[in-house]
């Protein structure tokens, strides 16, 4: 047995010889009850292990092999069933590198990104408005400075500042840069629409001429 053992396939794990089962581990004789039971816990083990791996692998996003930037990548989308926070980073990126916006309006961006609220766009912090004192506490200016950043994020199209009579204004962040989600509300959207980074906007040769050199401007600094 013992040379049948180690001139037949070592590599299997059993294999028959003479009408016997061997144990390719270690040449002895394997009962056919003891070979059933045997392979009754095998195959269960394997079974389990097979319906586990089979839940790890329905926790995963699914993978996709991409074209990025000339090559192809094995890729996991992230946050695959979040609907929310969208960044359009191209336009955001050429805004920053323009030095339109200073260190206050940066620290704006950075602070109030995380409080956008959905559908609405607006900024919300525990399910209110914040007055432009508390606005300016977040980020460690005053009632001045703070008007002052909120002026000129308006003026680079970032937010737009709806004000209203003794209750705090209502700061929208420009959809088309942030956007809380897939969809934003119609109200909000609306307000951008005439946006530069809007780019769906529908537009004449004249407003294409307004446009052309608002993003002169931009790539001029």
């Amino acid at each position: 047995m013992q040379e049948a053992y180690e001139n037949k396939q070592k590599d299997l794990l059993y294999f028959i010889h003479n009408d016997q089962i061997v144990s390719g581990d270690t040449g002895e004789l394997i009962s056919e009850e003891d070979f059933h039971n045997i392979f009754h816990e095998e195959i269960t083990n394997k079974l389990n292990d097979y319906k586990k791996a089979c839940r790890d692998i329905e926790k995963l996003p699914q993978l996709g092999i991409r074209k990025l930037q000339g090559s192809l990548y094995a890729c996991f989308p992230i946050k695959n069933k979040y609907q929310y926070n969208k960044v359009f980073r191209g336009d955001m990126r050429e805004l920053l590198k323009t030095g339109l916006l200073g260190k206050n309006e940066l620290a704006f961006i950075g602070c109030f990104t995380s409080f956008i609220d959905f559908p609405t766009n607006a900024i919300i912090v525990d399910k209110e408005y914040l007055t432009l004192e508390e606005m300016g506490r977040m980020i460690g200016v005053g009632k001045n400075a703070m008007t002052s950043t909120l002026d000129n994020l308006e003026k680079n199209e970032v937010v737009k500042v709806i004000k209203r009579h003794k209750l705090p204004p209502v700061v929208y962040f420009n959809p088309f840069l942030h956007c809380a989600g897939k969809v934003v509300e119609y109200d909000t959207y609306m307000l951008f629409k005439d946006s530069i980074f809007n780019p769906n906007k529908s537009v004449d040769d004249e407003d294409k001429e307004v446009i052309r050199e608002k993003r002169e401007k931009y790539q001029e600094h």
